[in-house]
């Protein structure tokens, strides 16, 4: 289960990352997308912030789409869920979006905003509530970018992150 888990951290902010070249729009595909279900609180009392997407793209014929089944994320803070309950918020950048993915259970988030030196700092800050690197990987673009990424664990939590100048991809598994 490790090793699945593990690859998975790994490769899939390379997608992210590899994948910037060929950038759908994702305001206008969330936009077309049509909400099916919003996820309140507690018996519904409250609404979190999770609106459930059927966007109508078949992910497996669309390079770049988005899954077909996701839970938004609300924009506007730090998204309290299960899979962030022990991360902290990055001190710098703004949460550009997120979603679940019930299917393959595991939380995205991108930031945007944030300088590499930034996104260095958070690792560390990271590490200082306790995440243990397990591996580490950069790969140089075009001789103008350096692309780094990282899967760190703490308990049950994995975070893959990837991030370059201005970018931040996160990642979120529970084991």
């Amino acid at each position: 289960m490790l090793k699945k888990v593990l690859i998975l951290l790994i490769i899939c902010p390379l997608f992210v990352i590899s994948g910037c070249n060929n950038e759908i729009d994702s305001e206008k595909e969330l936009n077309s997308s049509k909400p099916t279900s919003t996820i309140g609180g507690v018996n519904g009392s409250e609404n979190i912030g999770i609106t459930t997407f059927d966007n109508g793209i078949d992910a497996d014929n669309k390079k770049g789409a988005l899954p077909e089944n996701i839970n938004m994320l609300d924009t506007m803070e730090w998204p309290q869920n299960e899979y962030t309950t022990n991360i902290p918020p990055p001190e710098s950048g703004e949460l550009l979006f997120g979603w679940i993915e019930p299917d393959q259970e595991y939380c995205h988030l991108q930031l945007s905003d944030i300088t590499k030196k930034e996104s260095q700092q958070y690792v560390k800050d990271l590490k200082e509530v306790g995440f243990m690197e397990i591996e580490k990987v950069s790969e140089e673009i075009d001789d103008d970018y350096l692309s780094v990424g990282i899967l760190l664990r703490y308990d049950n939590t994995f975070i893959s992150m990837a991030y370059m100048d201005d970018s931040l991809s996160m990642y979120i598994k529970l084991d």
